[in-house]
């Protein structure tokens, strides 16, 4: 479906992507048998036992290896340790709800030192106050693909955001956009993705700097119409200079086909993020003409050799550096620090600054938003062409006001269906 500008379709928060909790998801866990309940036959650490991190695992029919990934990556990335810390698989579906019931029962019991996994800032913030009473750190994983609002910018020390930046990535595709491939866009999404924030902070920064979203396309609705209905017609309507693409997983797949015999001849620029690609482990290069941005540069001789050493750990064929393996990775880095430093204030502080040799640099922490961002990378759309190009964020500020509220509409976690 194709709406009109000046305003993409805005939709209500509802809950109905996690309207059925799920069984465990036991693919994840059994790609990565070594993360089975922890034992007491493992060493002592420096200052003490072993501590046990609780990791929340969500199953994903968009995303199926996301758990596996992350996981493979929390493996490489405190292996360096001479004792890291124990691992406690908590697999909750797709329901945040179930993520939260499993996380009060393992604090509550302590069973866990700590918490990580994968659960955005706006559900695990119902955990603060069981978080403080036991003093359980959590550093909670996600996309990032919601603003983080501004009430939580003061939250509890002891709730630590820990995100891929993709709001913040489209922003500075926006920003970029103009000067890079024209002032006219055709914006097309899927039907998931125009439910959370990073589409529309594309929008704004894009309009921003000068440029002009001509149409919108939302595809795959569930009225029953055609996946790319209109699609055609909305091109040619927009007399657009370059598309953003912003799809995940098989849809995203399917959108580059469908664009394809579109525009067999002569195909214009179409921009979105490393999950417009398709899934992780898609074999098939981009088409010509296609670009990602994102806030790692997946395709570095650094980020490929992680995704190496995830591979063997159950992480799939990953051949550039993915999303949930780079957020395993980071995480296992500041876990393995954690285990081997004393208990309190010293212990949260590594947990909430990245290793100086993480895959990313580093990523200034704004007080006032909460927000971490750094530096993103653009990709071209083939190994054989691309070339990353690094786009430094604008020093002159974020691309909208301090405090703007964001356009989400899903209550469950980007990718978690």
């Amino acid at each position: 479906m194709t709406f009109s500008p000046p305003s993409p379709a805005r939709l209500g928060r509802r809950g109905f992507l996690g309207a059925s909790v799920s069984t465990a998801a036991t693919v994840a866990c059994a790609a990565a048998p070594a993360l089975a309940a922890p034992t007491d036959q493992q060493p002592l650490a420096r200052h003490g036992i072993r501590r046990t991190v609780g990791v929340l695992l969500p199953e994903s029919s968009r995303y199926p290896t996301l758990s596996a990934e992350f996981l493979a990556g929390l493996q490489v990335g405190a292996e360096a340790s001479e004792h890291p810390p124990r691992w406690l698989p908590l697999p909750y579906g797709r329901s945040p709800q179930a993520a939260l019931r499993q996380a009060r029962a393992a604090v509550g019991s302590g069973a866990v030192d700590a918490l990580a996994g994968w659960l955005p800032m706006q559900s695990a913030r119902d955990l603060v106050p069981l978080l403080e009473a036991n003093q359980v750190p959590f550093l909670a994983s996600d996309t990032g693909a919601d603003r983080l609002p501004t009430r939580l910018a003061a939250r509890s020390p002891w709730l630590i955001a820990h995100t891929l930046g993709l709001w913040q990535s489209c922003a500075v595709l926006g920003q970029e956009a103009p000067r890079r491939w024209g002032s006219r866009a055709l914006l097309c999404m899927g039907f998931l993705e125009s439910g959370y924030d990073f589409p529309h902070e594309f929008r704004r920064a894009f309009e921003a700097a000068g440029g002009t979203v001509s149409a919108v396309h939302v595809s795959g609705l569930p009225d029953g119409s055609d996946e790319f209905a209109g699609l055609r017609s909305a091109w040619h309507s927009a007399r657009a200079d370059f598309v953003v693409g912003l799809y995940s997983g098989a849809q995203a797949l399917r959108f580059q086909r469908q664009w394809s015999q579109l525009q067999p001849h002569s195909p214009p620029p179409v921009v979105g993020t490393l999950f417009s690609q398709g899934p992780a482990d898609a074999v098939q290069a981009l088409p010509r003409g296609w670009a990602s941005v994102a806030s790692w540069n997946a395709g570095s001789d650094a980020c490929r050799s992680i995704a190496a050493r995830c591979t063997p750990r159950g992480a799939g064929s990953l051949t550039d550096l993915s999303g949930p393996a780079l957020l395993g990775f980071e995480a296992g880095q500041r876990f393995a620090q954690w285990q081997s430093n004393s208990a309190g204030v010293e212990q949260l502080a590594l947990l909430c600054a990245a290793p100086d040799n993480g895959p990313r640099g580093v990523q200034p922490h704004d007080l006032v938003s909460g927000e971490r961002n750094g530096t993103h990378w653009l990709r071209g759309g083939t190994p054989a062409t691309g070339v990353a190009t690094e786009l430094a964020w604008a020093t002159r500020g974020t691309p909208a006001p301090l405090g703007a509220p964001g356009c989400s509409g899903w209550a469950t976690p980007y990718l978690v269906t």
